[in-house]
């Protein structure tokens, strides 16, 4: 009798004795654990369910818009991912999302070397496919190489009046 009776600030329909508030105020985090920026009292603050990370509102707000942006399924194998599951992209198309074993499968059918210069891919380095070569996997050096030459291929060789031939270093004017 003549207890005074609380609010749960983290569960509006949850009544706490005074103890419990003060158990509950001591144990409020200090910080956000993304940001790092202090919490102020009263500050609404979520904490994940098993306790080890505290969110401010505005980090919170951040974690929702990113998982509305993960893809919901693999490229490849169309199977779902889950929150814990890995996704694979590719540094070459922004639109492709895949799982574990779908990304193992691609690189193993990449090869172990570069196409062109025979150099052992590393991993996390940019893999091109190669038009000169069938399709085949070429690295970045080699990718810009191909590029380069093809553009020169496309340039025009001799005058279209006199027929002498350009210089490797003319200089193209106009279409």
């Amino acid at each position: 009798i003549g207890q005074s009776v609380f609010s749960d600030p983290s569960d509006a329909s949850a009544r706490l004795c005074k103890k419990c508030v003060e158990r509950k105020i001591a144990e409020q985090p200090t910080h956000c654990s993304v940001c790092e920026e202090a919490l102020a009292a009263g500050q609404p603050y979520y904490r994940s369910p098993d306790e080890k990370v505290c969110l401010c509102a505005g980090c919170l707000e951040a974690v929702k818009a990113a998982k509305e942006r993960r893809p919901k399924a693999c490229s490849g194998c169309r199977s779902l991912f889950t929150l814990e599951s890995p996704i694979f992209t590719s540094p070459s198309d922004a639109k492709l999302f895949l799982c574990k074993q779908c990304a193992e499968a691609k690189n193993a059918d990449l090869g172990a070397n570069c196409a062109e210069c025979n150099k052992p891919f590393v991993e996390g380095q940019k893999v091109y496919e190669s038009r000169e070569r069938g399709g085949k996997s070429i690295c970045e050096k080699c990718a810009r190489l191909e590029a380069t030459k093809s553009a020169m291929s496309r340039r025009p060789q001799r005058c279209s009046e006199c027929k002498s031939k350009f210089s490797p270093n003319s200089q193209i004017f106009g279409s």
